[in-house]
C-alpha cells in the first residue's frame, strides 16, 4: 500500500488576472499550441464563409447577379423587364392590354386586402367586380363601367350577410369598396384611354414617362438628401425631399 506522505496532489495557484494555474508535478503543462487546440473563429467546413452569404444566395435571382452589388443597379434590373412588357402591352393594346390591366389590378386589390385583412374585407366580389368594369370599359361605354359598378353592391352586401359574424361588417363593407372604386375606376381609365382613336396609345405612354420620371427623381433627391422620413411604418425609405423631388419631376 502507497504511504500517505508520497501522495502528493497537484497545487492550484490563482494568478493576477484570476485566472486559476494548474501545476504539474512531472514539469510544466503543455501551451495550446502543443495541444493543437482548434480556434472556433476559423470557417467550419461546408459552411458559408460570410454571415450574410446563405441570405445572398436564397434571394432573389437579379440579387445574385456580378453585376447587381448595390441598390441602384438592382432597382435598374427590375424595372428593365417591367419597362418592356409596359411598351409592349401599350403597342399591342386591344384584349392584351386589357388582360393584362385585369392581372395588374387582381395584384393591386391582393395587395391592399393582405394589408387590410384585419377587417375582413369581401374579397372574392371585389375581384369579380373590378375585371367585369375593365372588361365593360374595352367592350362597351360609360354606361356599362357604372352598370357593373353598381351591380357589385349588393352582390357584396349578399356575401357580407351569409357570414357567420357580423362584426365590423360596416368597416368591412366600406374597404371593399373603397378598394373597388379605387382600382377599379383607375385601371378602368386605362383602358378607355388606351382604346381611344388615334392618339390613346401615345397618352398613355405620356402618363407612364410621367410616372418613371417622378419615381426616378423621387428617388434621386431621396437618396442624395432624405433625411425626414414620412411614412417610416408604411415605408421607411420615403423621404420628404423625395417627395418634393419627385413632385418636381413629374411636373416638368
Amino acid at each position: 500500500m502507497t504511504p500517505l506522505d508520497d501522495l502528493d496532489p497537484p497545487t492550484f495557484q490563482f494568478g493576477p488576472e484570476g485566472r486559476k494555474d494548474r501545476k504539474d508535478p512531472e514539469g510544466d503543462a503543455p501551451s495550446e499550441d502543443e495541444l493543437e487546440i482548434p480556434s472556433f473563429d476559423e470557417p467550419v467546413p461546408g459552411t458559408p464563409d460570410e454571415p450574410g452569404e446563405d441570405k445572398a444566395r436564397s434571394g432573389p435571382i437579379w440579387q445574385r447577379l456580378p453585376f447587381a452589388k448595390g441598390e441602384t443597379a438592382q432597382r435598374v434590373i427590375v424595372v428593365i423587364p417591367w419597362l418592356v412588357f409596359a411598351i409592349t402591352i401599350v403597342a399591342v393594346g386591344g384584349e392584351l392590354f386589357m388582360l393584362s390591366m385585369i392581372g395588374l389590378a387582381v395584384l393591386g386589390l391582393r395587395e391592399l386586402f393582405r394589408m387590410t385583412a384585419a377587417y375582413s374585407p369581401v374579397e372574392i366580389p371585389a375581384y369579380l367586380a373590378v375585371a367585369a368594369m375593365i372588361v365593360a370599359a374595352h367592350y362597351g361605354t360609360a354606361f356599362n363601367i357604372v352598370l357593373a359598378f353598381a351591380a357589385a353592391f349588393p352582390v357584396i352586401f349578399f356575401f357580407a350577410a351569409r357570414r357567420p359574424s357580423h362584426d365590423n361588417v360596416t368597416i368591412s363593407l366600406a374597404v371593399t369598396f373603397f378598394a373597388i372604386a379605387w382600382l377599379g375606376l383607375g385601371f378602368t381609365h386605362a383602358v378607355l384611354l388606351r382604346d381611344l382613336p388615334d392618339h390613346g396609345g401615345a397618352l398613355l405612354i405620356d402618363v407612364l414617362v410621367a410616372t418613371f420620371v417622378g419615381d426616378t427623381a423621387a428617388y434621386g433627391a431621396g437618396r442624395l438628401f432624405g433625411s425626414r422620413k414620412i411614412t417610416p411604418r408604411i415605408s421607411p425609405n420615403k423621404t420628404l425631399e423625395g417627395l418634393i423631388g419627385g413632385f418636381i419631376g413629374g411636373t416638368m
